[in-house]
């Protein structure tokens, strides 16, 4: 027996009328129709309690004729148009109620949006007074819904995430090794200029080699690159052609440049118009730049 059948055979062995049944259930009465009529072949855990507790049964009563159904459960759209129904409420009221907006309902309930975050099904739990879990029951196949996972998984997953990105902005102090010309080649010489501070996940699994420069010329001005800049280089990273890299000409003088490879030799690059092209074969990469802060 369907499930509006069984209500209706239920409500008439009582002697109630569909709306009598629908307001001592808090039901919209055109939904309780629909539901008796077949038009409307699922309803919600939520409503089937409503509907066992006015009609005086048991709620296995009530579903036992669904039971082998159960597995099939209704995608979030269907759910979340099921229930908004069932309250008497409009996309519109639903949207402003949730703070989501009547749009953002209809592309739910449309399959326009195939899945919803946590965060959106308790606005939307909430909103309609039923629970999170009752408006996540959906079938497990159903991939426009929302996982298949509890909410113990779910929260689980969230914090484990959250765990990590917040990891990734814990602040790493890189220390300054020294200015990098970037204008003509100058004599190499290591200072310490103190510590820069970075997110770590600028430096994720290279913080044990990684250090920064100061920029000391405007001939990277063109890559946003000036006077006073703060640098990270990475003495690791593979040449590729066009990427900027502190290099070492002649043994001595170090600058840093846009770094091509040509026959046989390397050639240098400023992206400053002012500052003419290198062309060099003694040349020692000493690691490429893999990210700036601007002076302040």
């Amino acid at each position: 027996m369907k499930i509006g059948d069984k209500i209706k055979e239920l409500r008439e062995l009582r002697g109630i009328s569909q709306r009598q049944l629908a307001i001592k259930a808090e039901l919209d009465p055109s939904y309780l129709s629909i539901v008796e009529s077949g038009k409307r072949t699922n309803i919600t855990l939520d409503v089937a309690r409503r509907l066992s507790a006015a009609l005086g049964v048991n709620l296995e009563e009530l579903i036992e004729s669904e039971t082998s159904d159960k597995n099939e459960k209704m995608s979030i759209a269907d759910k979340l148009r099921e229930i908004r129904t069932s309250k008497g409420l409009t996309q519109e009221a639903l949207g402003q109620l949730s703070g989501l907006g009547r749009t953002y309902v209809n592309h739910i309930e449309c399959g326009r949006i195939p899945n919803i975050t946590i965060q959106t099904a308790q606005k939307l739990a909430g909103a309609l007074d039923v629970s999170t879990d009752d408006l996540m029951e959906v079938k497990t196949s159903d991939k426009a819904g929302l996982p298949d996972k509890s909410m113990a998984d779910m929260l689980k997953a969230f914090t484990s995430d959250f765990a990590d990105k917040l990891q990734k902005l814990e602040i790493i102090e890189i220390p300054v090794r020294g200015v990098i010309p970037a204008g003509n080649p100058a004599v190499e010489e290591e200072i310490d200029l103190g510590v820069i501070r970075v997110p770590r996940e600028v430096v994720e699994g290279k913080i044990d080699r990684v250090f920064a420069l100061k920029i000391g010329g405007e001939s990277l001005s063109g890559d946003g690159l000036h006077y006073g800049d703060n640098v990270l280089i990475d003495p690791d990273a593979p040449i590729i052609d066009g990427k900027i890299y502190a290099v070492r000409i002649g043994g001595t003088e170090v600058l840093a440049r846009h770094v091509y490879k040509e026959n046989g030799h390397l050639r240098l690059e400023s992206s400053n118009g002012e500052y003419k092209r290198l062309l060099a074969t003694d040349v020692e990469i000493q690691g490429r730049l893999i990210y700036q802060m601007r002076k302040l």
